[in-house]
């Protein structure tokens, strides 16, 4: 069985020649940087998981200050009398 067309052979052969230079460049340079994306993607759980942990006690903290205030809030409202004093 003969081609019928020996070029369109040769176009083929030419194409897979091509892609497989590229393919050749391209797998060092993904073997190279590989480990950076991979310290990239670490880099940014660690920067999410350090937000999240400074959002939790900032939190934390207002309701502490909430707490407190409505504590002296409700002593002060305690410790006041009813009547007011002009004159001592």
């Amino acid at each position: 069985m003969q081609p019928k067309n020996p070029l369109l052979i040769l176009k083929i052969i030419n194409g897979l020649n091509k892609t497989l230079g590229i393919a050749g460049e391209l797998i060092p340079l993904y073997k190279e940087s590989k480990p950076m994306i991979k310290n990239a993607q670490d880099s940014i759980v660690k920067i999410k998981d350090f937000f999240n942990k400074t959002t939790t006690k900032i939190n934390q903290n207002k309701e502490d200050i909430h707490t407190k205030l409505n504590n002296i809030k409700k002593e002060s409202d305690s410790t006041l009398p009813n009547n007011p004093h002009f004159f001592k």
